[in-house]
């Protein structure tokens, strides 16, 4: 289980806000707050990285770390008794033996994504995620919406992280057909199966309910190759909770290798 309900408790103790006033600011029931502090329900990756980014805790300390009351007293991400672990989802240049930091477009994010995906200093600005190791290779990972990739149980359900990486743009009109991208569009992002319909690009969804969509390839901001999901299924477990948790055991597994257990 994740450090966050613990961890809420004590930013409201330090900053001495009440259960009321700590919903107020991100707009959500006090009775959540509560669930979340007596650990029976977590919150979702969206209001997490708000509350990180609220309080300038790095998400991946808020969520598996237990932080002190003496870290809390004057947060600032390099602030006295914060270590090279602590911080490390804060940075976009990983370590040798570590592998880089994948930046995440949650689903407010998506509007602003579509206007500065090519802008360095806004990438930057992405919830970070660091993988223990590289299971793909990937910089960008994308929280499914909806269900227009999936057929039943199958195929991309809704709340699933899919990782990927942008395409060069030269290379988009020789993609493999009939694939699943990432399509970054003038305000939203949507993925789709490819089919090439010359100056212009099919978009399929997997879903029989929603059809294809026609696209002159000018409409077209950013295509990712999507290599890789992480299914999360939030309507039937805790998604952030169950992200975590794999996280932690591929973590001690490696800890396990390393020290030839």
């Amino acid at each position: 289980m994740s450090s966050i309900g613990k961890n809420i408790r004590k930013i409201r103790t330090v900053k001495g806000l009440s259960q009321a006033a700590f919903a107020e600011i991100f707009e959500i029931k006090r009775a959540n707050i509560g669930a979340y502090e007596e650990g029976r329900a977590e919150p979702k990756l969206d209001l997490s990285t708000r509350i990180a980014n609220h309080f300038s805790i790095p998400l991946e300390v808020l969520l598996t770390k237990e932080i002190t009351v003496n870290q809390l007293a004057g947060f600032a991400p390099f602030s006295k008794g914060w270590n090279s672990e602590s911080i490390s989802s804060m940075t976009n240049t990983a370590a040798e033996d570590q592998p880089p930091v994948v930046r995440v477009v949650l689903p407010h994010e998506v509007q602003r994504y579509c206007r500065h995906y090519n802008e360095e200093a806004y990438l930057a600005t992405l919830a970070p995620l660091q993988m223990p190791f590289p299971i793909v290779a990937a910089t960008r990972a994308l929280e499914v919406r909806g269900h227009e990739m999936a057929v039943g149980n199958a195929g991309l359900q809704h709340g699933d992280l899919v990782f990927g990486e942008p395409v060069p743009t030269k290379e988009w009109k020789q993609l493999p057909e009939n694939h699943r991208y990432v399509w970054v569009l003038e305000d939203t992002i949507i993925i789709r199966r490819l089919h090439h319909q010359g100056s212009s690009v099919e978009l399929q969804a997997d879903h029989p309910d929603h059809g294809s969509e026609k696209l002159s390839w000018k409409l077209v901001k950013e295509v990712w190759r999507i290599n890789g999901v992480l299914q999360l299924q939030p309507e039937s477990s805790n998604g952030v909770e169950e992200l975590m948790n794999r996280m932690a055991r591929l973590e001690a597994s490696i800890q396990e290798l390393k020290a030839g257990k």
